[in-house]
């Protein structure tokens, strides 16, 4: 269930108004950040790894072991980047939230890898809630299924495309890929580990 799908019930003249528990984050600028922890133990941990290699990457193996995870691991947030899957993480925020409320942690909410790498120019296939079929359990899953009839993805590694040595050559997807050999490479600004330059948030 997503984060923003989780709401509360406020009675204001008569009228009963929806308004979401959690907050919406907008960090788009990783300047200072010293180590990322995100839930994910694989293509969106890889994703950072090969982005950030400057930056340690620590991955909690899963959305319900996030909080636990911070609490046994590190004394202090400062400095710390922590991300989440925003489309499948209604269950765990209260309990997160509770961990680093007080503290000067970073938060990124992407509302998936897949659907992050989606939105950029490589693909530029932007997808919310709404858009999804009737056959996906989350917005996650959706991009999922969309990123791989796309470039062939496979969720247990970081999709070739993105890749900093990209080789259409050595891809197993290149005669079927519409994207083969063209100009757009994948739009990400290292140097100042900033992510206006996609133009998502």
């Amino acid at each position: 269930m997503s984060i923003y799908n989780y709401y509360r019930f406020e009675n204001l003249l008569k009228l009963n108004i929806a308004k979401s528990i959690f907050p919406r984050f907008h960090i788009n600028n990783f300047k200072g950040i010293e180590a990322v922890v995100t839930e994910d133990s694989v293509s969106g941990a890889a994703f950072f790894k090969e982005y950030f290699s400057d930056i340690d990457v620590f991955s909690a193996h899963s959305k319900s072991e996030m909080p636990n995870y911070l609490k046994k691991n590190f004394t202090s947030l400062n400095r710390v980047l922590i991300v989440y899957d925003a489309a499948a993480f209604a269950f765990t925020a209260k309990e997160l939230f509770e961990v680093i409320n007080g503290s000067s942690v970073a938060v990124f909410d992407w509302e998936s890898y897949e659907n992050f790498i989606l939105r950029n120019p490589l693909f530029y296939e932007v997808y919310n809630q709404s858009d999804m079929d009737c056959y996906s359990e989350s917005l996650e899953q959706f991009s999922e299924d969309r990123l791989a009839d796309l470039a062939a993805y496979n969720k247990g590694t970081l999709l070739k495309c993105i890749k900093k040595d990209c080789d259409c050559g050595k891809c197993n997807n290149v005669f079927q890929c519409k994207f083969r050999h063209g100009k757009l490479k994948f739009d990400l600004s290292i140097n100042d580990r900033n992510l206006k330059s996609l133009s998502i948030f």
